[in-house]
């Protein structure tokens, strides 16, 4: 189980801050947080909470899972503005919750996406199947492997993509038939197996550390219906090879901290025979999880 990191708002007392007559969502009246009399006070950050609750409001009604998108709002109200201590940190919560709402917006049809070749566009179709959960679906006729050596898959998704607490980017994506050992033999899979190599990028988008056990990890959705984990020695001999980018402060409780960004790679043992299969899935978890399709060809 994860650790909950708390984030506490300071509280001021109501005399600190005039309440005026701005358009926030809320009753000023009965504001009692450093968030929320900010908000009252100032009329760029009411305009920004009025936008926000406006277009919030119209993805619920418009989303088929609306559930999941109020449970969204209540995090990011929780974790990210009521974490804010200065003006500019709620005004630059508030931005980023609304581009990723009109996003939301945006794409409760449909998205367009760069796909094969060069200036070229095709349509994407988001279906939220589950809480918390976007699986993007794409036509088979993007299946262009990624440009890294020893590749035959394709991660097919527009990135980078976001949930509240991180940022997502993958780098690279590959099947590789043996892993550099750390300072002794190759790593090799069994017969009638081959390693998948995921290399990715993701960023802290809060205010607040984020400890080593509430950071993303990978998993994969095998077409035989089985969630499949990395493997920790093949995983473990690549990133010492690739010499990863981790950002983790050393002690002897490693965090990310807020606005910096991380590259982590994770290696899967999989079945040959299972390659040329439809079903398979990359999943990214962490506070929400992101499933991106893949196309994998022996």
């Amino acid at each position: 189980m994860r650790p909950t990191i708390l984030l506490a708002a300071t509280l001021l007392l109501p005399a600190a801050f005039p309440l005026t007559a701005n358009a926030a969502s809320f009753d000023c009246a009965k504001a009692s947080t450093f968030v929320e009399h900010h908000i009252c006070a100032d009329p760029s950050l009411s305009a920004l909470d009025e936008r926000l609750s406006k277009v919030y409001r119209q993805v619920v009604d418009a989303s088929p899972r609306p559930d999941a998108v109020r449970a969204e709002q209540r995090t990011w109200l929780r974790e990210v503005r009521n974490g804010c201590t200065t003006p500019q940190c709620v005004s630059q919560a508030y931005s980023v919750r609304l581009d990723k709402l009109n996003a939301q917006a945006r794409t409760e049809g449909s998205v367009k996406s760069d796909g094969k070749g060069a200036g070229s566009t095709v349509e994407i179709a988001l279906e939220p199947v589950r809480s918390n959960t976007v699986v993007v679906k794409v036509p088979p006729a993007l299946d262009v492997p990624a440009e890294v050596a020893h590749t035959a898959i394709s991660a097919t998704v527009p990135t980078p993509r976001s949930t509240i607490m991180f940022s997502y980017q993958i780098l690279e994506t590959s099947l590789q038939s043996r892993i550099a050992g750390n300072g002794g033999a190759d790593i090799t899979p069994p017969d009638g197996h081959t390693f998948v190599v995921v290399k990715y990028r993701y960023k802290n988008l809060t205010k607040q550390p984020i400890g080593s056990m509430r950071l993303p990890s990978l998993g994969l959705d095998l077409p035989d219906g089985r969630h499949d984990h990395p493997d920790v020695n093949a995983s473990t001999a690549y990133a010492a090879a690739s010499n990863l980018d981790t950002q983790l402060t050393n002690d002897a409780n490693p965090v990310l901290n807020p606005g910096m960004t991380a590259v982590d790679a994770d290696v899967f043992k999989v079945r040959k025979d299972l390659l040329t299969k439809p079903g398979w899935v990359l999943v990214i978890e962490a506070d929400e999880d992101v499933k991106v399709p893949l196309t994998l060809r022996n």
